[in-house]
């Protein structure tokens, strides 16, 4: 029992379920209870109904202080109770709907199925949860996992789209499920056994592996875990739990763009022997696509990488990387992205839309009498593919750096992924990638040059201006003066 059950006092005890019991207990002779009135208890269960019984009678005579405690404490004891015997009627359910099913998938071909075969499959399959994390697929830089009930609220046409398609697989152990840089083109969940994920060091390790296990699919069986991981390389994380789902990030990314369909790890059985169910892809898009909305921002933005000619080489891992620490940004005509003089936080990389970028400029000077003054200049434009504030990161870094830019939107719409200026440093301007960083840093050189030409042009032609007016000025002092 709770303990702190046990300590409630006489007015938390009172929620509309001990309440409840009080009201029938006041209408009726506890030692004449019937089996009627122990029916109305309908949040517990039949086999609960004697004990019921039993605790009613024992608390006849206590005081109403001692019967709401004793009360609170029957009914923890009988919910667990309760919960318990519902529990085990569940799993009990559960594995008789997995073998009946199973057995169907294992006897049936896909598309070949009859009513009767469709209803065993949809009945287990609306009976259980699938498990999904977003780390299973895709090396991410942090944990971030998100439970998704992906066969939760499914509709009778999805449930047979599934049902009708679903395809059974027995493996054993070190047989590939898929293989880095293989299409994606099927959705999987795991049944029983464990699946181990590798990546590959580099594209040449990829591609030699893949292409073995094309010729020799039996190649890694006798494989030791060492030769597995100079193979395919390094293990980096496992799917152990039951109904785990996994591959559906590569079906994400195709109905995006083809070249972002391909797997980004391999996945290998790590027990002696696993079950799968798999789904291909064109009746995942149709039945379950919509349930994973929430990993359609993260393929998303990975597509939006991509367009990036920076980015163009890295590995889908690898931007998969960046995209879990990266945030869409929505603004519209006059929003303003960056600010002159406040502080440097994030760096933005341009999608769509263009942005008009306005420096403030020191006017120097031309004699004793004048003042410096401070203008503000248009010094270019940014569109799809620029990255602002990235020159500010370079040229000081995070600590204590200001922007020297105001970024404003002149299209209808822009659109911009927001990276924090700490990860930018890390990840592109000293991350594994030094052609990126190079890059990166050429780019931003050259255009810095150009803005600057432009802010020396518009300096001389401020500094002429005053020098003509101071002229004319003096002109006109000498004629007044004559």
């Amino acid at each position: 029992m709770n303990s702190s059950s046990s300590s409630l006092s006489s007015h938390q005890t009172i929620n509309r379920e001990p309440q409840y019991l009080l009201d029938l207990v006041a209408r009726y002779d506890l030692n004449s209870i019937t089996q009627h009135d122990l029916d109305q208890f309908t949040h517990f269960s039949q086999p609960n109904k004697f004990f019921l019984t039993v605790f009613l009678t024992r608390w006849r005579n206590q005081s109403t202080s001692e019967r709401l405690h004793t009360l609170q404490l029957g009914f923890n004891a009988v919910r667990e109770q309760a919960r318990y015997h519902k529990h085990v009627q569940a799993v009990a359910l559960l594995k008789e709907y997995e073998g009946l099913s199973l057995k169907t998938l294992e006897r049936t071909k896909p598309g070949e199925r009859s009513d009767d075969h469709l209803e065993n499959i949809s009945r287990w399959f609306k009976s259980f949860k699938i498990k999904s994390t977003t780390k299973y697929e895709e090396a991410a830089p942090v944990a971030v996992k998100t439970k998704l009930k992906t066969n939760e609220h499914l509709s009778e046409i999805q449930l047979t789209t599934i049902s009708q398609h679903l395809e059974i697989m027995f493996l054993e152990r070190n047989s590939a499920v898929f293989m880095q840089g293989s299409k994606g083109d099927y959705y999987y969940i795991l049944v029983e056994g464990k699946i181990h994920l590798h990546s590959a060091v580099s594209a040449s390790q990829e591609f030699k592996a893949r292409e073995r296990i094309k010729k020799d699919p039996d190649i890694l069986q006798l494989m030791t875990q060492s030769k597995i991981e100079e193979f395919c390389g390094k293990h980096n994380f496992s799917i152990s739990k039951k109904y785990s789902g996994f591959g559906e990030l590569a079906l994400l990314h195709s109905t995006l763009a083809a070249s972002d369909s391909e797997r980004s790890l391999t996945a290998l059985i790590g027990s002696s022997t696993a079950i799968l169910v798999k789904l291909p892809k064109e009746h995942f898009d149709t039945a379950l696509k919509s349930q994973h909305a929430e990993k359609m921002d993260l393929v998303l933005k990975v597509s939006f990488l991509k367009n990036f000619g920076v980015f163009k080489d890295w590995r889908t891992s690898s931007l998969i990387q960046l995209a879990y620490l990266m945030n869409i940004q929505k603004s519209s005509f006059g929003d303003k992205i960056t600010l002159i003089d406040s502080p440097l936080n994030s760096v933005f990389f341009v999608l769509e839309g263009e942005v008009n970028l306005i420096r403030k400029v020191k006017i120097p000077r031309v004699s004793k009498e004048d003042k410096v003054t401070y203008k503000t200049h248009e010094i270019g434009g940014a569109g799809p593919s620029s990255i602002l504030g990235d020159f500010e990161t370079i040229m000081c870094g995070a600590n204590n750096c200001r922007y020297k830019t105001t970024s404003v939107v002149k299209s209808a719409f822009c659109t911009t992924l927001v990276f924090s200026v700490n990860h930018f440093e890390d990840l592109v301007l000293n991350g594994h990638d030094e052609e990126t960083a190079n890059t990166v840093k050429a780019n931003c050189r050259a255009l810095e040059r150009f803005r600057s030409d432009r802010v020396e042009n518009y300096v001389n032609k401020e500094l002429s201006a005053m020098v003509q007016k101071n002229a004319e000025k003096k002109m006109h002092g000498i004629m007044e003066a004559k």
